[in-house]
């Protein structure tokens, strides 16, 4: 009998071992799954009318590379050098036979064109970038998890990469050839590793954090904020810790932090020039490019009018109501769960609950905490704004509230009676995720198209929000294409150079400035069809055309989430 005993309590062991080694795993794919599907199906769709003009920059980079002219990979001042790379190697993989027609490309704002002119579907090409470009996503996003699970523990990092994993915005932008989603995920990663570090103080984190911040800066100047944000941290931790190192002198602690602050700066320095050719060649032209073009930013405004709370607001005439643009459309972008996530998220942190009395997770809300009021401040300053710009702080508060709903599964656990109260946690959670899930796969893949209903959702935005970057119309152009005799066609059209002319199968001519011109006059002439978009009647561009059509009954008109983006109208001869 106590053989049989023995017996049974080495398998239970092995059981237990075995279970051990096949969790993580079974964790890994579950989330791997989680980031990746959402971001890789239906890459065909909606074109954003600024991953026409990423193409063609990686096009021109890729051309640079493969031709040793090095200081022609300096494309853009943003610099999206890393999107760049992916690009390229998207093309390289799809069009590798075709890529000496690539110098055809000279004009990136008719991108289309020149490669409708090179590639039967230029199309493709786009697809094949966004899918290299959700590699890195994924890539990003798993060494995140990884991170976060040994500050917070599993289960909480589980529940906060699930709300990133399905966050509508934040997923939006993530499945676009474009460097704000890219940037965002890296942003997430330097913070998150640079606070494992202060944790538990391994040099490989580090170095992750330092490697992230270059690719960052290599993505978009805005990365720059992490030198701020990680020099505070630090700051932080020597006041955190100036008790435990009475022996030391004050000048000794600054000493090795800006030792470590050093490896952290060095560490991204040469991320940043090792994969950026032009800065072997011409370093201080480069990066006097970007500050220029950065302080451009700060003080140019938009080129044309944007809507914003319910008025047009002319390029330049932003004063004090832009402080609340961030924290506005923050509002409206984001979902419930999070929201009140956030609000558990204090809760559990002024009530002591047992998850926020743990060291890991305090020196990870604060880190979070500093690295988003750093963002949003830094962002305030500009007089440029879009809501995407501020995407590196939903995966940072999509953690926060992961955190504070964690909290509260695990406060019903020991107040609800133990029959039952693993069962309501659980449910709980599966709740909100299956909540979180819905958010996006209602309207999936027009992901842009989400507003929070908690501030009147769909049927409220576009009475406070500037919508629409290109979405709704691959179905406008869709819809001509079923007509008989579409290649003749010839259609004025909104983002007609991308968005609509990835699609349509005719003629597309593009609307020109915010101000009607006669050549918009003559091409409307010439036309069989005009398409106007959300975003010109928000602002009223071009006013005259718009005042000329105000009585024209539109033959067809696109809605995605009861939001009507596209009108389609017959132009009478």
């Amino acid at each position: 009998m106590s053989n049989f005993f023995s017996k049974t309590n080495h398998l239970h062991n092995k059981l237990i071992g075995l279970w051990k080694i096949v969790t993580p795993i079974l964790v890994a794919l579950i989330v791997t799954a989680a980031v990746w599907i959402p971001r890789r199906m239906d890459l065909n769709r909606a074109v954003t009318t600024d991953e026409i003009k990423w193409i063609a920059r990686s096009s021109k980079f890729y051309l640079a590379l493969n031709e040793r002219e090095y200081s022609a990979t300096f494309q853009a001042p943003h610099p999206g050098v890393s999107v760049m790379w992916l690009g390229a190697a998207g093309l390289l993989k799809e069009y590798q036979p075709h890529r000496d027609k690539l110098h055809e490309i000279e004009d990136e704002h008719n991108t289309n064109k020149y490669l409708r002119g090179i590639f039967n579907n230029p199309l493709e090409n786009l697809v094949s970038s966004r899918i290299f470009l959700s590699y890195a996503h994924l890539i990003v996003l798993l060494l995140a998890f990884w991170i976060t699970i040994r500050l917070i523990g599993l289960v909480p990092a589980l529940v906060a990469f699930f709300l990133i994993a399905f966050d509508p915005f934040h997923l939006a932008l993530t499945r676009l050839f474009h460097l704000d989603g890219l940037l965002g995920n890296l942003y997430l990663l330097s913070i998150i590793a640079i606070i494992s570090f202060l944790y538990k103080r391994r040099t490989y984190d580090l170095i992750i954090s330092g490697a992230a911040t270059g690719l960052s800066w290599l993505t978009k100047s805005s990365g720059l904020f992490l030198i701020p944000t990680v020099v505070v941290l630090f700051l932080l931790d020597i006041w955190q810790n100036s008790h435990h190192h009475t022996s030391f002198s004050l000048s000794n602690r600054f000493s090795k932090y800006v030792f470590l602050f050093s490896i952290w700066l060095l560490t991204a320095i040469v991320v940043f020039v090792v994969l950026w050719p032009a800065m072997w060649i011409n370093p201080i032209n480069v990066i006097s490019k970007i500050l220029i073009s950065t302080s451009g930013y700060v003080t140019g405004g938009h080129e044309t009018p944007v809507f914003f709370n319910g008025r047009i607001i002319e390029s330049g005439d932003l004063g004090l109501r832009f402080f609340y643009f961030y924290p506005l459309t923050y509002l409206w972008r984001t979902t419930p769960v999070v929201l009140l996530g956030l609000l558990a998220a204090i809760w559990a942190f002024f009530t002591n609950q047992d998850l926020f009395t743990k060291h890991g997770v305090r020196l990870t809300l604060l880190g979070l905490i500093v690295a988003v009021v750093i963002f949003i401040f830094g962002m305030n300053l500009g007089t440029k704004k879009f809501d995407r710009y501020l995407i590196p702080v939903y995966a940072p508060l999509d953690i926060i509230a992961g955190l504070g709903w964690t909290a509260v599964t695990m406060w019903v656990k020991v107040k609800l009676p133990p029959a039952y109260s693993k069962v309501v946690s659980a449910t709980i959670l599966v709740l909100i995720l299956g909540i979180q899930l819905a958010s996006f796969s209602s309207i999936f893949p027009y992901n842009l198209s989400y507003y929070n209903p908690f501030l009147g959702g769909s049927r409220k935005a576009p009475q406070v929000m500037q919508i629409g970057w290109g979405e709704g119309l691959d179905q406008a152009a869709m819809y001509l294409n079923r007509k008989v005799g579409v290649k003749d066609f010839q259609v004025l059209s909104w983002y007609a150079n991308g968005p609509f002319s990835f699609f349509f199968e005719g003629e597309s001519i593009a609307i020109r400035g915010h101000n009607s011109t006669e050549d918009n006059w003559q091409n409307l002439r010439e036309s069989d069809y005009l398409v106007i978009y959300i975003h010109q009647w928000q602002r009223d561009l071009p006013a005259d055309l718009l005042a000329y059509i105000n009585h024209w009954e539109p033959e067809h008109s696109i809605w995605i989430n009861n939001i009507e983006y596209a009108r389609i109208y017959k132009v009478p001869k």
